[in-house]
């Protein structure tokens, strides 16, 4: 009551919408709203939009919207994230009277969303359809035109010959044509009216030589990556990096690896190879406490060994209080078990949100740079072949915990032996950025480089026949 408050009175009202959508906060976002609890899991954020739709009553209405749904799948037999969202959409309307969930689909992506969700919570989700109606002649010409008027190159030929209408450079009989017994969709009339369009309006333009695609979508790119860099970000998503590192590793999976959705808490994606299981977790939250606990239940994944390595992802622009002397602590725990700890840049952050507007566009048929429509393969061989940069760190640093080490490690332990002969297991695996226990293991397997001595504590000694690698 006290949150909503702020929102209805416009006092402090950014604030009081990020926590009533569930967002952690930091402990001075708190105070200034009058609550002591930030929503420091994913129960407690729930549990923080039901009651918001439950003190809104029955006589009002909470609209949740969703597009692009089709975005959701990595590939076209993925339907984990599909299921998901049927889940949860399907559990919040059966506690929620007054939620209406509205979803906007391409009639072809159907049968996939059917596929996808058990058959009740399908007809749950979709008991009310409607299907935009399909144009006509008509309403297609009217369209047509309408979007005629938005063509600036036109402008200056048009005002030179005002008697040409308002349907130039086509004629009726040519949209006409475009238009099938039955009707059309808008999207498909568009799509079809742009290469015809191209083709009518080739006299007046000067002539150029046609760009290649690969130039097209990268040009694009730097300019939407640039946009995206002079927004202001207020809350830095953990979805954006958990949503964009698994579209980026679905095209460019490290050698021998699977990528997959996270299943367990705190696990947000997962690289599945071959005796390996290497998890991806992400946290920016602002909130020091929130913070140390997700630390510590990465801890008890590290510990039973629900993954072989793990790599804790945090956006470079957000501190972790020195005064947080527990947050600090377990971090420097997990690091000293192996624990990749990645901090990106704002541009990193900048370009996953690129990659998701265009991944999302692509998978609707809907991604148009300029005169090109980008199909969803020409979208994904250009990642491939032309990783921008940014995206290809998080690439790299994902690919040097995943792919076993080769003669590397046996370099980087005697560049910190010599000199210094001997050096706790511990203090090794740290600067080594790897388990103490693969450690060891590698050590025991390759007796000519270290020696171990089991202790407690465990030490390596540096064998002086090694002492000729360097």
């Amino acid at each position: 009551m006290k949150v909503l408050r702020h929102y209805l009175t416009w006092n402090n009202r950014s604030i009081a919408y990020a926590y009533l959508i569930g967002r952690d906060l930091p402990e001075e976002d708190l105070k200034v709203l009058g609550v002591k609890q930030s929503l420091d899991d994913e129960e407690r954020a729930r549990q923080a939009v039901l009651t918001f739709c439950q003190l809104a009553g029955p006589r009002f209405t909470i609209i949740m919207a969703f597009d692009q749904i089709e975005g959701l799948q990595l590939t076209v037999k993925d339907l984990d994230g599909l299921r998901t969202f049927g889940n949860n959409t399907v559990n919040l309307m059966s506690e929620c009277q007054n939620l209406l969930i509205l979803t906007a689909v391409q009639t072809s992506f159907l049968g996939t969303l059917d596929e996808a969700l058990h058959k009740s919570y399908y007809h749950r989700i979709a008991q009310d359809e409607s299907v935009l109606d399909l144009l006509t002649k008509d309403s297609a010409k009217r369209l047509i035109e309408f979007r005629l008027t938005t063509q600036r190159e036109l402008l200056d030929i048009k005002q030179k010959n005002p008697g040409r209408g308002g349907l130039w450079p086509f004629t009726a009989e040519q949209i006409e044509q475009l238009i099938p017994i039955g009707g059309l969709s808008a999207r498909e009339l568009i799509n079809k009216a742009r290469h015809i369009f191209d083709n009518l309006l080739l006299p007046f333009r000067p002539l150029r030589l046609p760009q290649p695609i690969e130039e097209i979508i990268t040009n694009y790119w730097k300019q939407q990556v640039e946009k995206a860099l002079e927004k202001p970000i207020t809350r830095l998503d953990e979805g954006v990096y958990e949503d964009g590192l698994l579209k980026i590793l679905q095209v460019r999976p490290p050698k021998g690896y699977k990528i997959h959705r996270g299943t367990e808490r705190d696990l947000h994606v997962v690289m599945e190879g071959r005796n390996q299981k290497v998890g991806i977790s992400v946290s920016n939250s602002e909130n020091m406490t929130s913070l140390a606990k997700h630390l510590g239940r990465l801890q008890e994944l590290v510990d039973k060994k629900r993954v072989t390595r793990l790599i804790f992802l945090r956006d470079g622009r957000l501190p972790i209080s020195t005064t947080a002397t527990v947050t600090q602590q377990r971090l420097r725990e997990l690091k000293q078990k192996g624990t990749q700890v990645v901090r990106p840049p704002a541009e990193a952050y900048a370009a996953l949100n690129v990659l998701r507007e265009l991944w999302n566009k692509a998978a609707e048929n809907d991604l148009t740079i300029g005169d090109s429509t980008v199909s969803m393969g020409e979208l994904q061989k250009w990642l491939m072949e032309k990783t921008p940069r940014h995206l290809q760190e998080l690439i790299d640093a994902c690919q040097e915990v995943a792919v076993p080490r080769g003669e590397d490690w046996a370099d980087k332990l005697l560049e910190n032996l010599i000199g210094q002969w001997m050096m706790p297991l511990e203090d090794a695996a740290q600067k080594l950025s790897m388990p103490e226990g693969e450690l060891a293991r590698l050590v025991i397997e390759t007796p000519d480089v270290a020696g171990l001595l089991a202790g407690p504590p465990a030490v390596l000694f540096l064998n002086p026949e090694a002492v000729s690698r360097a």
